[in-house]
């Protein structure tokens, strides 16, 4: 009986201790961040209980607060937001109510203030990798501004009133400069193990460098530099009919080393 009223003693012990980080919501100061439970939000104060101190209630005002996320990684920026429209005030409520956690794919947005959406599977001091299938879309860190992994919590890589801008300003927004996923993810992994210590001749067959300009379509005029559309079509019909030739006498079964 003894052993029993000690096993479960520790797990009520082990359930009080880590029921706070399991629900815990991460709160940007402008003097640094909390992670608590936001209870309460309105236009001139905001509530919480702090995770790991005093469990009573904590009120602060509203326009002290630069960023809150919840945890599944819905945001709030306090400062952008008109409390009096009926919108704001549905996101205030599914903030205060996460229901479960329906994310599929990490979101990385950038200093160019665009997302990319995918599965993260390594990541190092100079890059991130998303998987695509068999092969490895790499991202330069330097690009990132905030990522906000599928698990709901997020990493930010800057000045906190920078990255909630960024956030808001591109919530709405439905277009994603890249959406990957993997089929495989035990095999991207296994692709991507010998990315951070081999040459870029090694690599370039299977990762991908993403960057704020790879991404984004190029122009004619980036592809063709001063070539006029014309010319641009008729030297790429006479390369096309060239290649054609090539591979007649190529698969010509009958063609001699001088044909060749």
């Amino acid at each position: 009986m003894s052993i029993l009223r000690a096993f479960f003693c520790s797990m009520a012990f082990w359930l009080a201790v880590s029921t706070p980080a399991l629900c815990q919501q991460y709160i940007y100061l402008p003097t640094g961040s909390k992670q608590g439970k936001v209870l309460d939000i309105t236009a001139k104060t905001l509530t919480y209980k702090n995770a790991y101190a005093d469990p009573s209630s904590i009120t602060i005002p509203t326009h002290d607060v630069l960023l809150l996320f919840n945890e599944n990684g819905d945001f709030l920026v306090p400062s952008k937001m008109d409390f009096s429209q009926p919108q704001i005030q549905q996101e205030i409520k599914q903030f205060l109510n996460p229901g479960a956690n329906n994310r599929v794919s990490d979101h990385i947005y950038l200093n160019s203030k665009s997302r990319i959406e995918g599965n993260i599977v390594k990541e190092n001091d100079q890059f991130v990798y998303l998987a695509a299938d068999k092969t490895t879309n790499k991202i330069d860190r330097k690009s990132i501004l905030a990522i906000l992994y599928k698990d709901g919590h997020p990493a930010l890589f800057g000045p906190v009133e920078k990255i909630a801008s960024h956030l808001w300003a591109g919530r709405d927004s439905t277009a994603t400069l890249l959406s990957v996923g993997a089929q495989d993810t035990s095999s991207v992994k296994e692709v991507t193990m010998d990315i951070p210590t081999a040459s870029p001749s090694q690599t370039g067959n299977n990762v991908k460098t993403i960057s704020v300009d790879s991404i984004r379509p190029l122009t004619f005029e980036e592809v063709a530099g001063k070539v006029s559309k014309e010319e641009f079509e008729k030297k790429a019909l006479q390369k096309t009919n060239q290649l054609n030739v090539y591979l007649k006498i190529l698969c010509d079964k009958t063609a001699t080393y001088e044909d060749l």
